[in-house]
């Protein structure tokens, strides 16, 4: 038997930012949450959001700035352009999770401005051509995920599913992957359940509900340079009290396999990683935990010292990858 005792970032020296920028959304689609599509985040000039920048590159050294846009819909904001321009021009890495809903010539325009791009596809709204088209711009340039949300109503479901199957037997030469998302009913109450299918879509979920694409070839970056940004590596104890190093880990399968419980574990959220709500909050994680550290449109100062963990589980993805450790005495991990 082993037991995960610490993650960390072996190779990288990022700083990375997960930033619900805005609960705006051209998209309102059955199954989401009213808050996402609300629009009544609040409306934070340009300049604030350029200075916050500044401020973190003074404070982080020289690490590399890595920032994970998702919402609502980032790209619904008047002035996204002009930030992600902004971005650019200073360096920062950027992730972005969005509906893909702009224009082809706008993807075009940014198709080198993500180093990944998580595109969601909503049965309701989205149209399949439009989708792969996106794809078709930008997977030479970016890691591509999609996630494809399957929305119980029989003709949305259908539609779901053949995107999925199109995109299964496209020839990308890239790093890509595919999956079946299952819709959660009541989403953000105390009554939250990941829905019931009929029988018919349970196998058609079940029988095939994700693919990943890794092909050799000559896109503009080498398949090394697709690797994401915020990889890390795992320390295993085992029974005999020796400690093993797993390199790339693994984190869906940390959730799946029930290893993310990190209760009393010292995490360094607001170290190494920020949560950024869209009233423009700062905390050191997604979670919650530990103290606000302030809000983009005032001063604030990183903290030093890690948290300590209260939480029994780990749910959030860009929470797990944040280094964290058991809090060994006279132990070396």
């Amino acid at each position: 038997m082993k037991q995960l005792v610490k993650i960390y970032q072996k190779y990288n020296n990022f700083f990375h930012i997960n930033w619900f920028i805005t609960n705006k959304c051209n998209f309102s689609c059955e199954y989401c949450h009213p808050f996402n599509y609300a629009n009544t985040s609040p409306k934070f000039d340009i300049n604030v959001y350029k200075n916050f920048i500044h401020r973190i590159l003074n404070q982080i050294g020289n690490k590399q700035l890595i920032i994970s846009f998702t919402g609502g819909e980032p790209t619904s904001l008047d002035w996204f352009d002009e930030f992600l321009d902004f971005l650019i021009e200073n360096n920062v890495k950027i992730g972005l999770t969005s509906n893909g809903s702009k224009s082809i010539k706008w993807w075009e325009r940014y198709r080198k401005a993500f180093d990944w791009v998580s595109l969601s596809f909503h049965a309701e709204k989205s149209n399949i051509s439009h989708f792969i088209n996106i794809i078709d711009t930008i997977w030479s340039h970016s890691l591509v995920s999609v996630r494809v949300m399957m929305h119980p109503k029989d003709e949305y479901f259908k539609k779901g599913i053949t995107l999925y199957k199109t995109l299964k037997t496209k020839p990308f030469i890239t790093v890509f992957s595919v999956e079946k998302v299952i819709i959660i009913d009541d989403w953000l109450t105390d009554d939250e359940k990941y829905h019931v299918y009929t029988s018919e879509q349970k196998r058609e979920l079940h029988d095939d509900d994700f693919f990943y694409k890794r092909q050799t070839g000559t896109p503009e970056k080498s398949l090394y340079e697709y690797k994401m940004p915020i990889d890390v590596s795992g320390i295993y104890q085992t029974d005999d009290g020796r400690f093993n190093e797993q390199i790339e880990l693994n984190t869906n399968l940390l959730a799946s396999s029930n290893e993310n419980r990190f209760y009393k574990w010292k995490c360094f959220g607001g170290i190494e990683h920020l949560h950024i709500n869209d009233r423009g909050e700062i905390w050191p994680t997604a979670c919650l935990q530990g103290n606000m550290i302030g809000n983009i449109k005032n001063d604030f100062t990183l903290p030093k010292d890690p948290l300590i963990c209260e939480k029994a589980f780990c749910y959030c993805a860009t929470d797990i990858i944040i280094s964290k450790h058991k809090d060994f005495e006279n132990e070396k991990i």
